[in-house]
């Protein structure tokens, strides 16, 4: 029974003919989903490049923050420089007026001690030579 489907099958493959009428029916129904296909790929097409256009937007805007973050960056390097130094300047005169300050307590306290040391030394021999 196999064999007899079989050749039934092999029977109507061999009667299968492409006469101008079939080929003129198989391309009538093959263009239009062609055509779609086609209209389809283009829009496929069409929203790929879209895409790709955001996605090179989208770097750009990137590349551009990046940018400015880097100036901002830097800015603020620059004016934390300047903040330092003007800190350090101010430290330096602070530090200054400080020894200044010092200098001078310490030559009052010299001059101090020594006239106490000459009083003494006067008082020591006022009792000597009395």
């Amino acid at each position: 029974m196999i064999e007899e489907k079989n050749f039934q099958h092999e029977e109507n493959i061999q009667t299968l003919t492409l006469d101008k009428k079939t080929m003129d029916d198989l391309l009538a129904n093959i263009i239009p989903i062609s055509k779609h296909l086609e209209v389809q790929f283009d829009h496929i097409q069409d929203q790929i490049n879209k895409m790709k256009d955001d996605i090179n937007k989208s770097h750009e805007d990137i590349k551009n923050r990046f940018e400015e973050i880097n100036r901002k960056v830097d800015n603020t390097n620059i004016n934390m420089e300047r903040r330092f130094d003007k800190t350090i300047e101010h430290t330096n005169r602070l530090t200054d007026k400080l020894e200044d300050r010092d200098d001078k307590q310490r030559d009052f306290t010299l001059r101090l001690f020594t006239i106490t040391i000459t009083i003494a030394i006067i008082a020591l021999l006022t009792i000597c030579f009395k």
